[in-house]
């Protein structure tokens, strides 16, 4: 299956909860977009899907406890420098894949947040507005920020991210008014 059909049948099955695989919605259309070299996926069934970027962690889709069991299994040859997911996914993954003999450092525990209005932050003047091409430096550094505290062991991201507004993602800046 080329990444054009797999994004065919994994998307809309990963869209009936979008908040929930918004991360691995976003990361399939935009390989798709950009034809990354090495970018590797795999089908267990419509969303019960994994894909990973070059240099990144594996990502799970809407995998139940068996597929993740089936897919530890069938990565036990591969080199790969972790793995995320929604709920209890990585979880069963890794503890397969440890009885097998993996090794992975310690988990990093995030939440989905789900913004119902437009982000005010309290006591800062200004509003929100989208990214431009004048932000690409700004936005850089605060790209390089987050993964140093939120993903250390994912690859920087690069100027290149920065300038096309990190990878056709909605990105706001506060102005001050």
């Amino acid at each position: 299956m080329d990444l054009r059909e797999f994004a065919n049948a994994h998307i809309p099955a990963l869209e009936i909860d979008e908040i929930r695989f918004n991360l691995q919605i976003a990361a399939i259309a935009s390989a798709v977009k950009e034809k990354p070299e090495g970018f590797r996926h795999w089908t267990l069934g419509a969303g019960h899907c994994a894909f990973q970027w070059p240099g990144r962690a594996i990502v799970l889709g809407n995998l139940d406890l068996a597929e993740c069991r089936e897919f530890a299994h069938g990565m036990a040859q591969i080199d790969y420098p972790g793995v995320v997911g929604a709920d209890q996914t990585p979880r069963w993954f890794v503890e397969h894949a440890t009885a097998m003999g993996a090794e992975f450092e310690d988990p990093i525990p995030q939440r989905i947040h789900v913004l119902a209005a437009p982000p005010r932050y309290p006591g800062v003047r200004g509003s929100p507005r989208i990214v431009g091409a004048a932000d690409a430096p700004l936005l850089l550094e605060w790209l390089m920020a987050f993964q140093q505290e939120a993903v250390p062991h994912d690859p920087p991201p690069e100027q290149q991210t920065a300038e096309r507004g990190g990878h056709q993602r909605t990105f706001s800046i506060l102005d001050d008014q």
